[in-house]
């Protein structure tokens, strides 16, 4: 077993070794949800070099949606399920205020630095 750290030392090494390698490439969740399109686009022509059509990419974008995933909308919960909402920001709704100022103490400027966040007034 090997101990990946924490969500920001887990994130604060990439953003490092992404410094000194261009052949590491973010990509977070709200990216695909944001513009689900270029994204994959993006990660096929520089992953795997491929290029598909805009019809194909189309086609596996909605085929595989949290929509057609989860058979539900987005924002609609499902607690037990792994696509358990298929929205990004939810996890704050899970911090009560003591959790709250303690994950902004190890990761404010991080969530900010990532643009998670605008600043630390969340």
């Amino acid at each position: 077993y090997t101990y990946m750290g924490n969500w920001c030392e887990y994130n604060q090494a990439w953003l490092k070794e992404m410094q000194n390698n261009n052949n590491i490439h973010l990509v977070k969740y709200e990216d695909l949800l944001s513009d689900s399109f270029s994204t994959l686009d993006f990660l096929l022509k520089q992953a795997f070099k491929l290029e598909l059509s805009k019809s194909k990419l189309n086609r596996i974008i909605e085929e595989y949606s949290f929509h057609k995933q989860a058979n539900r909308r987005s924002g609609e919960e499902n607690v037990s399920s792994f696509l358990r909402k298929g929205i990004s920001g939810d996890w704050k709704n899970y911090f009560g205020n003591k959790e709250k100022e303690l994950y902004k103490k190890y990761a404010a400027k991080l969530l900010v630095e990532l643009n998670y966040e605008n600043d630390d007034n969340w």
